[in-house]
Formats: C-alpha cells, sequence, structure tokens
C-alpha cells in the first residue's frame, strides 16, 4: 500500500459504549464529527478522545490510603505457621510497618497460609516479600514460600467485617478448633474504621 492510499483518520463505526448519535453504517468523518486538527476543546471529537480511563479517578483517591485483602500460601502447603515463633515475628514486622505508612489490620495465620487486611501507601509487593523473608529467616527454611501472593482491593460498598468473619472462622472450617476463640494465632495490629 502506497502512502497516498494510507486511510486517514476513523473509517470504522464508533465503538458501541461512545455515545455519538451517528447513525450506524456511517462514520465520524461522513458526520463531519472528525476533525484533525482541532484546537477546540469542545468539538465533538475531542469529547471522544479520552487521556486516560475515566474510573481512574472514581476509584483512587476514595481508597486513599487502599486496603487490601492479602493472602499468601507456603511451598507445597507445608504446615509450618501457626507457630508462637511466627505468629510473634508476623506481629513484630506488623508493628514495625507503621513507621512506614503499613497498617495491618486483622490477621489470621494458618498452618500453611496467611490471610491479612493491610493499607499502606508503599508498595505492596516489596512489604510482602519482606514480611515473607522475616517469617522465612525465623524458621530458618529454604523454600517456604509459594511464589507470589493474592490481593484484592476493598471498595466502598465491600464490607471489611463481612470478609473478616469468614477468614476469621477458617481455623474452625478446617477443623483446627471447635471455637473461633481459641485459635491463637489470630489478631489486629490496627483497628480500622470500616465495617
Amino acid at each position: 500500500m502506497s502512502a497516498s492510499n494510507v486511510p486517514v483518520g476513523p473509517t470504522r463505526e464508533p465503538h458501541a459504549s461512545v455515545e455519538t448519535n451517528v447513525p450506524v453504517g456511517s462514520s465520524i468523518e461522513d458526520e463531519g464529527l472528525y476533525t484533525s486538527s482541532s484546537s477546540d476543546p469542545k468539538s465533538p471529537i475531542n469529547s471522544l478522545i479520552k487521556k486516560h480511563p475515566p474510573r481512574l479517578k472514581e476509584i483512587f483517591p476514595e481508597y486513599y490510603p487502599p486496603l487490601f485483602f492479602v493472602t499468601f500460601t507456603t511451598f507445597n502447603r507445608k504446615p509450618v505457621l501457626a507457630t508462637e515463633e511466627v505468629h510473634r515475628e508476623f506481629k513484630k514486622y506488623c508493628h514495625r510497618g507503621t513507621d512506614f505508612g503499613v497498617q495491618v489490620g486483622r490477621y489470621v495465620i494458618m498452618p500453611d497460609h496467611v490471610h491479612l487486611f493491610v493499607r499502606l501507601t508503599t508498595n505492596l509487593s516489596i512489604w510482602v516479600r519482606g514480611l515473607k523473608r522475616a517469617i522465612t529467616m525465623t524458621l530458618n527454611q529454604e523454600r517456604l514460600w509459594q511464589h507470589g501472593f493474592f490481593d484484592h482491593l476493598l471498595r466502598n460498598s465491600e464490607s471489611y467485617g463481612q470478609k473478616w468473619r469468614y477468614v476469621f472462622e477458617n481455623p474452625v472450617r478446617a477443623g483446627l478448633v471447635k471455637s473461633v476463640d481459641q485459635w491463637p494465632f489470630a489478631g489486629e495490629i490496627m483497628e480500622y474504621q470500616r465495617v
């Protein structure tokens, strides 16, 4: 295709989610809406072009600092975490995090995985990696962790309390204790005001 045959401007129908009042089967060009040299910010084409997805401004400022639900697991589900030694190191690391803008809320340490809620202004991956490293050094083991972790950003419509109740009941569902109050490896470092 020679340079003179290269199409200029949009030649297909507008995306279905964009309202342009352009009849189906015609293009933006056909309706005179496409002007490549338009500097008018109110021109129809400039209203169709976005610099970033519009939802980003709506989501993240409301969740600052964001609250994450995090889970990470031992390699091959090796049941080595439910000990006083691990629990003590976990709490120590989480308390130190408050000096760096990290606020751990409720948590449960199961024999082969950890659930926690954390609010932070730093990099979540780096913080989880540091927590894993601290626990690994405490247990003096080499390959302790499954690679990565699961995280979920809690939004305003989600209930921190409801997710917590489900996680808090894990030891009972796993048959480790008869009542949630009997599991010694759970608690709360910082209290969140979310319900």
